[in-house]
């Protein structure tokens, strides 16, 4: 009788336990996918294409898709995304206010874990062209004048040395790991305005006589300083691919953007 109730009491009191239910382990989430990161002004944010998928970013990400071969870009390791922080109009010095800390945090979240996979692969930089375009028409709409030079000269300088602040900041976030591709300008006056207003953009883009070192001199220069690589759109991009405004590429001037960088980060890789 005795032995009876224990056994009472005991189950009365296994059946007062709660119920833990132990849940099986879920598959952790996939890691972000690898990133191009793009930086700059209205080009580089697609003004001039149709649509924004014809921009050249959106193009160029396309292309570094069907360039890899493992799972068209759909397996883990594989995938690929894009981050744009181009505003149109930025000139060099909105960028590293603006753009250059967000892609300094991105570079530090990815680039700086542990974990490769989501590393910033790719950063393209398309700034300069607003630092100089307004202020040079206005200063040379007489001509190669002493003023024209001076403040051509002094402008390129400028750009030059935000080159050097974004490009140093940029590599020491990202590492050796990543490629950084820049893009030397393209001439929109070429057949599209004054022809001497043409000639004075030739001046300030390529360097020579009274200029001796242009807007795309200092791109290369600061390219090789930052182990960087150039994508050359001078003459890449034909009169007849700029839209009226006489500043921004057509469907067809983004294309041959994202082929003249596609060429050049394929060469880096």
């Amino acid at each position: 009788m005795e032995a009876a109730m224990r056994l009472s009491r005991f189950l009365t009191t296994v059946a007062l336990v709660p119920l833990v239910l132990v849940a099986a382990p879920s598959h952790a989430a996939p890691p972000p996918p690898s990133t191009y990161l793009a930086l700059g002004d209205s080009v580089a944010a697609g003004v001039g294409a149709s649509s924004p998928q014809l921009g050249y970013v959106p193009l160029l990400l396309e292309d570094l898709r069907d360039d890899r071969s493992c799972g068209k870009g759909r397996a883990i390791g594989c995938r690929l995304e894009s981050v744009n922080l181009a505003v149109p109009g930025a000139t060099t010095t909105d960028l590293m206010d603006d753009q250059l800390p967000a892609a300094i945090a991105l570079l530090e979240e990815r680039n700086g874990n542990r974990r490769p996979v989501d590393d910033v692969r790719l950063i393209t930089i398309t700034i300069g062209g607003n630092d100089l375009l307004n202020p040079v028409i206005a200063a040379c709409a007489a001509g190669v004048t002493p003023t024209c030079v001076q403040v051509a000269t002094t402008l390129v300088q400028q750009v030059s040395g935000s080159y050097t602040t974004i490009l140093s900041r940029l590599r020491e976030a990202a590492g050796h790991g990543t490629t950084i591709a820049l893009m030397a300008y393209y001439n929109p006056l070429r057949d599209c305005g004054p022809d001497a207003l043409a000639a004075v953009a030739d001046l300030v883009l390529e360097g020579g006589g009274p200029v001796p070192t242009g807007l795309n001199d200092v791109i290369r220069t600061q390219a090789a300083a930052y182990g960087a690589v150039v994508a050359e759109t001078y003459l890449a991009i034909d009169p007849s691919e700029v839209q009226p405004d006489c500043v921004h590429p057509d469907d067809a001037g983004h294309a041959d953007i994202a082929e003249a960088f596609a060429e050049v980060v394929g060469a880096a890789r």
